[in-house]
């Protein structure tokens, strides 16, 4: 059942404007393999070597998905709904579904297409090191404690993803391309936005 994912248009930018710092920090890296979360880091490497390169057009092309799509996930007319995709720079591709009725309404994933696969596990290691210490730093800026793990791990889909409570987002990998879906936050929303996109990469 198609439901509706209602937020302020200050919740939307500022968890677009933190989504966007978060990812910018594994995007600069750091040189080095994560080594906290368990070991689930060296799990997740070893299910992503071998094969995998996706094809550049089909990262251009957001993986195929359509403004169609993005209407049945937010339970709205599809002539309703406006693509307003671009590349952020070279290796990552911006995708976006908006409502023209209502901007706070909106599917938003990334892809990020790196030149190997190897490459590819290293920035989701890089990354979960990168939530561990930002969910320190939220910590030290809000006095609250931090509650839980840094990241939640996701089996069943694409070659590695988590959930990461801190900016809450879905974080996928296939092969050398990783997807983080940002809107709508519904968790359930996001796995069948992610299930669409890593379909259309393979």
């Amino acid at each position: 059942m198609n439901r509706a994912y209602p937020h302020t248009r200050r919740q939307a930018l500022a968890r677009t404007r933190f989504f966007a710092l978060a990812f910018a920090a594994v995007l600069v890296g750091c040189g080095g393999r994560a080594t906290d979360g368990g070991g689930a880091s060296g799990q997740g490497k070893e299910a992503g070597r071998g094969d995998g390169m996706v094809a550049a057009a089909k990262v251009a092309s957001c993986a195929g998905y359509t403004t169609e799509v993005a209407a049945q996930v937010l339970n709205v007319p599809a002539a309703e709904i406006e693509e307003k995709s671009q590349d952020l720079y070279e290796k990552l591709r911006s995708c976006s579904f908006v409502s023209s009725q209502d901007a706070t309404r909106r599917v938003e994933f990334s892809l990020r297409r790196d030149d190997s696969v190897e490459e590819a596990t290293d920035e989701m290691d890089v990354f979960r090191s990168h939530l561990g210490t930002g969910q320190g730093a939220m910590a030290d800026v809000t006095g609250e404690k931090a509650k839980g793990a840094p990241y939640e791990e996701v089996p069943g889909l694409g070659d590695e993803a988590l959930w990461a409570p801190i900016n809450g987002t879905l974080n996928v990998r296939l092969g050398n391309v990783s997807v983080q879906v940002s809107l709508p936050d519904d968790r359930e929303a996001q796995r069948r936005i992610a299930e669409r996109v890593i379909a259309g990469l393979r």
